[in-house]
């Protein structure tokens, strides 16, 4: 347990010393408060915790102001979120998740050979038997399709 309040200690020192380096809206704050999210994800599983840093990850992600820039680290961290989602048991909200990120992805032009690219499209591949069954999702993901700039409405309304 001293090994892991030590570790925490020292992601915590990391998010302050970014925060009062760059101020709160900076992509290495995200980094920062997404090492944290990774931390409550896989050492302390600590499932909400992990959720709160993730979105205010991407809430820094959203007011930087090269958004374009950091579109690729958004979808990786979506894909994180829906992996604490389908930790949970949560399958709704970790399909919506990966296919948001499977949507960033693929209008950025990433390779399909990155990890994050990769986790999302083999969890959604995972969950799709559960996507069959439940008409609430097949709803919810029949409307993540990209528009005209991309991104899906999905995808604006967490990102943008």
């Amino acid at each position: 347990m001293t090994a892991e309040r030590d570790m925490m200690s020292l992601h915590n020192d990391a998010l302050e010393d970014a925060r009062n380096r760059h101020g709160d809206d900076h992509p290495k704050v995200a980094e920062a408060l997404t090492t944290i999210g990774l931390f409550h994800h896989h050492v302390s599983k600590e499932y909400e915790k992990a959720l709160l840093f993730f979105n205010e990850a991407l809430m820094v992600l959203r007011k930087s102001h090269k958004e374009e820039e950091h579109a690729i680290n958004a979808a990786i961290t979506m894909t994180d979120i829906g992996c604490v989602h389908q930790a949970r048991g949560d399958k709704t909200s970790a399909l919506l998740f990966f296919n948001a990120a499977i949507s960033i992805f693929s209008y950025s032009g990433t390779s399909e050979y990155h990890p994050s690219y990769q986790t999302a499209r083999r969890a959604v591949a995972l969950l799709d038997p559960y996507l069959q069954e439940s008409p609430t999702v097949k709803f919810a993901i029949s409307n993540v399709k990209p528009h005209r700039d991309g991104l899906s409405t999905f995808c604006r309304s967490i990102y943008r």
